[in-house]
C-alpha cells in the first residue's frame, strides 16, 4: 500500500497510491479542495470521483503532464491492476467462466483518463464517454498476475472540457496489448 501522495498544481508528474485512490472515491482528496477554491464549486455532486473499490479497476497510476511527453507530446497516463482470483468480476460476471468483463477493463481505461483529466486542475464535474473506438484481441483471466493501463492525451479543451485520447490495456507485460481505444 501506497501512502498518500501531496500533490501541487505546479507538478508534472503525480503518483498515485491505493489511499490517493480511496480519498478520490470519497471526495476527500487534497486535490478536490483545491478545485473548490479555484472554481468556487459547492455541491459535492460537482466534484470528480472514482468508483468504490467494487468497480475501481486499477492500484496505483502514473499521471504526466509535462510537455512534449505521451504520444503525441500532451502528456499520458499509466496504471496497473494487480490481478487477483478474488477481484469481484471473476466470481460474478460469468458463473463457472471465470473473465474480467472487456467493459470493465474499457471502464478502468476511462477511469485513468478521468483522474489525468482531474488532476490537470482544469476539468471537473461528471465526465461521460461520448464517442471512440476500441478493439479486443484477449481477456483477462484470474490466473493473470499484473494488467496494464497506458492512456496518452491527443487534444485537451480546458474551455470545454473535452479530453480526446488512445491508448490500450496489456496483460502481464506492458508489451502484451489486448485492448486498444482510439479517439474515434
Amino acid at each position: 500500500m501506497h501512502n498518500t501522495t501531496t500533490i501541487s498544481p505546479e507538478q508534472t508528474l503525480i503518483e498515485l497510491g491505493h489511499d490517493d485512490l480511496v480519498k478520490l472515491y470519497r471526495k476527500e482528496h487534497e486535490w478536490h479542495n483545491l478545485l473548490v477554491e479555484q472554481f468556487g464549486l459547492s455541491s459535492a455532486s460537482e466534484l470528480p470521483s472514482l468508483p468504490q473499490p467494487y468497480m475501481l479497476a486499477f492500484d496505483r497510476a502514473t499521471l504526466c503532464y509535462e510537455t512534449g511527453t505521451g504520444k503525441y507530446g500532451k502528456g499520458f497516463a499509466e496504471a496497473v491492476l494487480d490481478v487477483d482470483a478474488e477481484n469481484p468480476w471473476f466470481w460474478c460476471h460469468f458463473l463457472g467462466d471465470p473473465v474480467m468483463p472487456g467493459s470493465q477493463g474499457l471502464d478502468g481505461f476511462l477511469q485513468l483518463t478521468g483522474c489525468w483529466a482531474f488532476f490537470s486542475a482544469g476539468v471537473y464535474g461528471r465526465a461521460r464517454a461520448l464517442d471512440g473506438s476500441y478493439a479486443y484481441s484477449g481477456q483477462i483471466l484470474p490466473w493473470h498476475k499484473k494488467v496494464y493501463y497506458r492512456m496518452d492525451v491527443h487534444k485537451f479543451l480546458k474551455k470545454k472540457r473535452l479530453l480526446y485520447f488512445d491508448g490500450h490495456i496489456a496483460v502481464d507485460r506492458p508489451d502484451n496489448i489486448i485492448y486498444r481505444f482510439g479517439v474515434g
